[in-house]
């Protein structure tokens, strides 16, 4: 389907409230496991699809996301429901729009804290007797400011007085007593780790970019003698090389040998959050939860790698077009899906599959489409900016501002 000219938005419109199409046969991969004692959700700020492997990216090293991928359902069109990271992992907890569940930016007074009205995947969880915990890298994300703390029986993250980021290496490392702990009980668990390393590229390059140095900005040597001098210095003292290339471009923001050195750091920093996920693979696996658990890798938003301009979309496709992976117990099914699936879809989706009723929400289980019941072809799907001001509709194909 493809439409043009005025009417296109007024069509969008009434789309959203509409039902989906039944298909004309069998669509999906297989049925889903309904027996997940284990539930880990690793949500991930500023990661971009275009950047990992699963998704036909040759840079960057991701072994265990690749693994994860392997054995599970890779989404290739999935949109995220708001540019905002506060409003995004709302909309991916409670399966509503920011319009609806009020999370919005923190320089908005009165938008930013989700109601207790509010129904997220962990109370629902907390309620059938699940253990409910997360762990959080950003203090934005705090307990007494976002709210989204709701139905948790543990909330770790930086408060805000602390102004700074947790790595990934300091969210899992320092949540690994009490969820070793809960992964030995004889319950269910649902864990909720919230990594930002992507998001954070200012400062020099730290050791984790290192590999991706020469690769990127090799190519530049002939043309640059104090970045020349800078990598050949990396080879012996890491810090004090990467420290010289931050010197040799920070003033040249934009030109290509700067967004080179942006994208090692990019690359170095997935790699800490794919270690991140190897460290909770194992654990899983030293539990004997592995093969019974559901685990899940999404992203609030993706990056945004190049400098902004007046007249520049509020809604890139690479900003808003985010992953999605889903390993269900056992490893199957396996697919590829290229249908358009939303944020908001996630928690009823994962709700449906863990055999609980979930309430009214704006999104609903794609379930029934990896099972070969409903053919969502021609689905839309809308995002907001962080202040819910501005908002975009996609379908598989186009977007609308």
């Amino acid at each position: 389907m493809k439409i043009t000219g005025f009417p296109l938005l007024c069509l969008l419109l009434a789309a959203c409230g509409s039902e989906q199409p039944e298909p004309d046969g069998p669509l999906g991969p297989g049925a889903v496991a309904r027996d997940a004692s284990t539930l880990i959700w690793l949500v991930v700020e500023d990661l971009g699809s275009e950047y990992l492997s699963p998704y036909g990216y040759e840079g960057g090293e991701t072994p265990h996301l690749e693994r994860l991928a392997a054995g599970g359902v890779v989404f290739t069109d999935h949109v995220s429901a708001c540019t905002g990271v506060n409003g995004s992992l709302a909309s991916l907890l409670t399966g509503r729009y920011a319009q609806n569940h009020g999370v919005g930016s923190l320089t908005h007074r009165g938008q930013h804290a989700l109601a207790e009205s509010q129904t997220s995947l962990a109370r629902v969880l907390h309620e059938a007797g699940w253990r409910t915990l997360a762990m959080v890298s950003t203090p934005q994300l705090a307990a007494d400011l976002a709210g989204l703390d709701q139905g948790f029986d543990r909330w770790v993250g930086p408060g805000l007085h602390e102004g700074a980021r947790r790595s990934a290496e300091q969210v899992v490392l320092g949540a690994g007593p009490d969820l070793r702990q809960a992964l030995a009980a004889d319950e269910p668990l649902f864990a909720l780790i919230y990594l930002s390393d992507p998001a954070d590229l200012k400062g020099k390059a730290g050791a984790a970019a290192v590999p991706f140095l020469e690769p990127y900005l090799g190519p530049f040597r002939s043309t640059q003698p104090l970045l020349a001098a800078a990598l050949d210095r990396v080879r012996e003292d890491p810090e004090g090389g990467a420290a010289d290339l931050e010197k040799a471009l920070r003033r040249g923001r934009g030109t290509p040998a700067h967004s080179a050195l942006q994208r090692a750091k990019y690359d170095g920093a997935v790699s800490l959050v794919d270690a991140a996920l190897g460290e909770l693979l194992g654990w899983l696996e030293e539990a004997g939860r592995l093969e019974r658990a559901t685990l899940v890798v999404t992203a609030t938003r993706g990056p945004r790698l190049q400098p902004t301009s007046p007249g520049s979309p509020a809604f890139s496709p690479e900003l808003v077009r985010t992953p999605l992976i889903v390993r269900f117990p056992g490893g199957r099914p396996q697919a590829r899906v290229s249908s358009l699936v939303r944020s908001i879809d996630l928690a009823p989706s994962l709700a449906e599959s863990l055999g609980m009723t979930w309430p009214s929400a704006d999104g609903s289980s794609w379930l029934p489409m990896l099972e070969g019941a409903v053919d969502v072809s021609g689905a839309l799907a809308f995002c907001e900016s962080a202040e819910l001001d501005q908002r975009a509709v996609f379908d598989e194909r186009f977007s609308v501002e």
